[in-house]
Parts: structure tokens; sequence; C-alpha cells
């Protein structure tokens, strides 16, 4: 699996919405703020608290701004990158 460096977070972009009665509907344009899922984190050079911090973000859903991402093709897969710091906020369950 691909591991980012730095403050890098590798992203999956949703591309459907689950409304609270199950319906799957699909995300059909990109506004300003993309919902994405977070994959991967850096954890290099992190202390023990700053790791797990950075861990509970794996599997959170979050908005990052369109023109702060790059697309990435990994192993035949489409993914986003961008700096953590980039992350405009992340839903909580």
């Amino acid at each position: 699996m691909f591991q980012p460096l730095n403050d890098n977070v590798l992203l999956k972009e949703i591309r459907e919405e689950v409304s609270p009665g199950g319906i799957h509907m699909p995300i059909t344009e990109r506004s300003n703020a993309l919902p994405v899922e977070i994959v991967a984190v850096s954890l290099k050079g992190l202390k023990v608290e700053e790791k797990k911090q950075r861990m509970r973000l794996l599997g959170k859903r979050a908005l990052v701004p369109v023109d702060l991402i790059l697309d990435a093709k990994i192993d035949g897969e489409d993914f986003l990158l961008a700096k953590e710091k980039d992350l405009l906020g992340v839903f909580e369950k």
C-alpha cells in the first residue's frame, strides 16, 4: 500500500451519499469542497501521541478544497493527495 510522506494524506473521493433511509445517491458535480475518505496518513517522524492523533483520521470523511488536491493513480485505482493542514474539517459520527 502507498504510504504518504511528510504531512500528506491519501484520500478516496466519495462519489455517492447514502440518505437516512439507506438510498444511495450519486454526487454528480464537484463543488469548491470535495467530500473524501481518508485512507492513509504519514506517521514518519511523529511522537507517539501525534501518531495516535493522526491514526484517528483513518476511515473518516472530510472536506478538502478542490484546488488543493492532486489526482493520483495507484495500482490502477484513483486516489487524491492533499496536505493534512488543507483538510477543511472531518465529519464526526
